[in-house]
């Protein structure tokens, strides 16, 4: 004897209540996302804003963040003179 996959519980008269029915909603959700991207990009301008103030701030005080230079003003000037000395155009042609 073979089950069916599913079991019609309306032919014993009980009442069936589903579960996962499909609600059809018209603008619930639409208005709701519009919603909270429109408060993500005004908290978005927000951050920039303050972001900006705070490096202009920190650059009339003469500090400046980020990384330190990799090559310094010692390391450059040797490198400059080098390569000054060994490009073409510094030599005298034979011609």
């Amino acid at each position: 004897m073979s089950t069916p996959a599913t079991i019609d519980f309306r032919a014993f008269g009980d009442e069936v209540i589903e579960l996962e029915q499909r609600r059809h909603r018209v603008g619930g959700p639409q208005l709701l996302f519009a919603f909270l991207a429109a408060i993500a990009e005004t908290e978005r301008e927000n951050i920039r804003e303050s972001t900006l103030e705070g490096l202009d701030t920190a650059a009339r005080k003469g500090k400046h963040g980020g990384r330190p230079p990799v090559i310094t003003e010692d390391m450059l000037h040797p490198c400059c003179g080098a390569a000054r000395a060994a490009s073409p155009s510094s030599r005298s042609s034979p011609i």
